[in-house]
């Protein structure tokens, strides 16, 4: 790659300023003096070092090449997304204690918006969106599981939910599916087709959740929609149509997070809980989600018991310092691990 646009930046910024010159010039100038040209550089170098050799330019780049303007347009769009407009560049002067902070603080940074940012599939695109209707939605609540295995239901059954969908019943619900809602098809250099709008999800999962009157997962909705449409897959060459593949649909969400960075959260979350709640949500998070009926049963609490202490678990989770729907789901993934081997610390009912 050719370095000349490196070099000419480097040579327009100090080679080592100190924490009080990188404050002072941000306070005085902003990025109207040499401080862009000090960033552009350390990100750029971060980028040929830490992201080309470990990822494929076709994925995270802009240019879907590892070359000069690949790099430089990454680095830009970074700093006007984040490091401008989400103040990570303020946020990083402010809090670290060294240059060498800073540049730790950018590059993490950096590297996180590649891989939240990437290109995805349709189909990632219409999972991640369905994800964040079944969350945001005021008439719809998960009545069991937690997580991506969380099962949601009408917000009215709240006091007495049905039981989660069959699993072998997941294929036939595809009848429920409203047949006015229509595959949206556009595709331009720069965008890819959403397959489905968020508003025709929404309808979808109000109308498979109550045609069945029972409680569904994302994956399980998210089956029902490949079996419907004819959505683009990541292998075009290799459409996916039996239905148990289909139902082991994997989360197609990427890591936004460090797996470390993940962990931590977790573990911080899970701190925070009585040990009557770690063994709730133990519960509510395994494979096949477990209705409050079942959880009360199997713990000898009653249904109002396990209703307050799920609302106060999802409380807890909801508080995290994490942005987006793939930061979320990546520190829940990161928390049945944790469960696992503190599932048998309390009696039944016990720990509060």
């Amino acid at each position: 790659m050719r370095s000349t646009l490196l070099k000419t930046l480097r040579a327009a910024a100090p080679a080592r300023p100190g924490i009080a010159e990188l404050r002072a010039e941000f306070e005085g100038r902003g990025l109207e003096g040499w401080l862009w040209p000090w960033i552009a550089a350390l990100l750029m170098a971060s980028v040929i070092v830490h992201l080309r050799p470990r990822y494929p330019a076709a994925i995270y780049s802009p240019t879907a090449e590892w070359d000069e303007e690949g790099i430089w347009q990454l680095v830009v769009d970074f700093v006007l997304e984040r490091g401008v407009k989400s103040g990570a560049i303020a946020t990083a002067l402010a809090k670290a204690e060294s240059t060498a902070g800073v540049e730790r603080y950018l590059e993490v940074a950096l590297h996180r918006y590649a891989i939240s940012e990437r290109r995805r599939s349709v189909v990632s695109n219409v999972y991640g969106r369905l994800v964040e209707v079944l969350e945001t939605d005021p008439s719809l609540r998960p009545l069991a599981g937690f997580g991506l295995r969380a099962a949601y239901g009408l917000d009215e059954w709240s006091d007495d939910p049905p039981m989660p969908v069959d699993g072998t019943s997941v294929g036939s619900a595809v009848r429920f599916i409203p047949p006015e809602v229509r595959q949206a098809e556009y595709a331009t250099a720069s965008r890819r087709s959403p397959g489905l709008f968020s508003d025709d999800l929404r309808r979808i999962a109000h109308a498979i959740i109550r045609g069945t009157r029972a409680l569904w997962t994302a994956d399980q909705i998210m089956t029902v929609i490949q079996l419907r449409f004819d959505l683009e897959l990541d292998d075009p060459n290799q459409p996916i149509r039996d239905e148990s593949a289909l139902s082991n649909h994997p989360s197609p969400l990427p890591s936004a997070l460090d797996n470390a960075i993940a962990q931590e959260l977790a573990q911080c979350a899970v701190e925070c809980l009585s040990t009557r709640q770690r063994r709730i949500l133990h519960l509510m998070s395994r494979d096949e989600p477990l209705s409050t009926r079942v959880i009360a049963d199997q713990l000898g609490l009653t249904k109002s018991v396990v209703n307050n202490e799920q609302h106060a678990i999802r409380k807890v989770f909801s508080e995290l310092p994490v942005v987006g729907v793939e930061e979320r789901m990546q520190v829940l993934a990161s928390v049945s691990s944790l469960l696992s081997g503190a599932s048998g610390d309390a009696s039944p009912g016990g720990g509060d």
